[in-house]
């Protein structure tokens, strides 16, 4: 079982996401936005970082740029559907600033549980 932080600003996307990690036995710590995200993050408490890219405040890319800054090691998944100009670079440069893998809007439950997977087992701290 890991221990995830998700930050999403869709509330009906973090709840659906929330929902297939805990029943795949997942502890999920699931937050709106960056902000807040940074204030409760612990890399002694948190095994892998979901967000989202487009988001206000402190949007994804931000976000994963302050992880790495003081967290080099933790994993970090980005999601975006582009926002609503639909700008899929935003993954290419997620991928740029630290994240190590990035997904797509929208996918698969069993393509989310893949990459979870695959980045929790390639994790090295």
């Amino acid at each position: 079982m890991a221990r995830i932080l998700l930050v999403d600003d869709d509330p009906l996307l973090r709840k659906v996401l929330k929902s297939v990690l805990e029943l795949h036995n997942h502890h999920v710590i699931a937050l709106d936005e960056g902000r807040k995200a940074l204030q409760v993050f612990s890399p002694e408490e948190i095994d892998l970082v979901i967000t989202d890219l487009v988001m206000p405040e402190i949007d994804g890319l931000e976000f994963i740029i302050r992880l790495r800054k003081n967290y080099a090691s933790i994993p970090i998944l980005a999601l975006s559907g582009g926002g609503r100009s639909r700008n899929m670079e935003v993954l290419d440069q997620a991928g740029a600033f630290g994240a190590n893998a990035t997904l797509q809007k929208p996918f698969l439950p069993e393509k989310l549980l893949e990459t979870v997977r695959n980045l929790l087992e390639n994790q090295v701290r």
